[in-house]
């Protein structure tokens, strides 16, 4: 298997940096995504700095999560951010297909 920290450096730092430009641009579908595919691994293997970003980023998601429960699946994206719109015109994010999608849940338990 390749070893991708060589390149990437320490594969919690780069999981970390992935889920704040999600959180920052509200996608929250990715997040949670993210946060479900990757809870094990960061939390076995960050450091306490880590761990402190972890939480903060788990807790931004957690509240996100909800507000999109309450106004909609989507709601929270920040549609003119740069990334936001770079995944729109690419047809990775679809509007459509998100707005009328089922809240992803949280599931912290591996």
């Amino acid at each position: 298997m390749y070893d991708f920290t060589e390149k990437q450096g320490n594969p919690v730092d780069f999981m970390l940096k992935a889920l704040a430009l999600s959180d920052e641009c509200g996608n929250v579908r990715t997040l949670v995504a993210q946060i479900n595919r990757n809870h094990a691994t960061i939390i076995s293997t960050a450091t306490q700095d880590q761990l402190e970003t972890y939480r903060v980023l788990l807790s931004r998601a957690e509240a996100a999560s909800e507000a999109e429960r309450i106004y909609g699946s989507g709601s929270q994206l920040k549609l003119s951010h740069p990334h936001i719109r770079q995944l729109i015109m690419s047809g990775l994010l679809d509007l459509r297909q998100t707005m009328g999608s089922t809240v992803p849940a949280l599931n912290l338990a591996s």
